[in-house]
């Protein structure tokens, strides 16, 4: 009994502590960094997949890639960043054509877990959904800013319509890329 009594003091204690680190905001270890602010990363998305036949109702093999730009910018209103994705909707032409919205896991930030974005494939009206997770791989400069950075992150094609083709599409999908300097971009964010 009386060891049962300190175990239920002990566990008390520690319910205090974590409340009042709570309470004084000092329980933030996994707040972000920020370190991705104002990124923009070139990549690719690698799909592997079939596709629903709307004619025959078939499922037809069909794999593509899809390049793309993804910016990161904090929002500092929901603690959150937002992630815009151009994609090329008609030759040179690089069209804003989705926004996400969510949080990197840990304090450096090396994962976005179950990241969702639509990613337009060859026009403005052929489109995937994509759940994925991402890791972000970066070094740091001497300032602490980063130098360069990877990303690589693979899941699941979990819908998609190509209007002309097929109605439906599901499969796989590789995302992978790197950092690129805003003045690259071939559109202006």
């Amino acid at each position: 009994m009386r060891r049962s009594m300190k175990r239920k003091g002990l566990l008390a204690g520690i319910l205090m502590l974590g409340i009042v680190c709570f309470a004084s905001g000092s329980a933030s270890a996994v707040s972000p960094s920020r370190l991705l602010d104002g990124l923009w990363f070139k990549l690719n998305a690698a799909v592997q997949g079939y596709m629903v036949d709307k004619d025959t109702g078939n499922f037809v093999k069909r794999n593509f890639k899809v390049p793309l730009y993804m910016g990161f910018a904090w929002n500092t209103v929901e603690s959150q960043y937002n992630m815009r994705v151009f994609t090329e909707t008609g030759p040179g032409v690089w069209t804003h054509t989705y926004t996400a919205a969510d949080n990197t896991v840990g304090y450096n930030e090396n994962f976005i877990s179950d990241f969702q974005i639509q990613v337009y494939v060859s026009n403005d009206t052929d489109f995937i959904w994509t759940y994925h997770t991402p890791y972000i791989k970066y070094v740091l400069d001497d300032t602490g800013a980063v130098k360069k950075a990877t990303y690589s992150g693979t899941g699941e094609v979990y819908t998609g319509s190509f209007n002309a083709e097929a109605s439906e599409y599901y499969g796989f999908v590789k995302f992978s890329g790197t950092t690129v300097d805003v003045s690259k971009l071939p559109f202006t964010p």
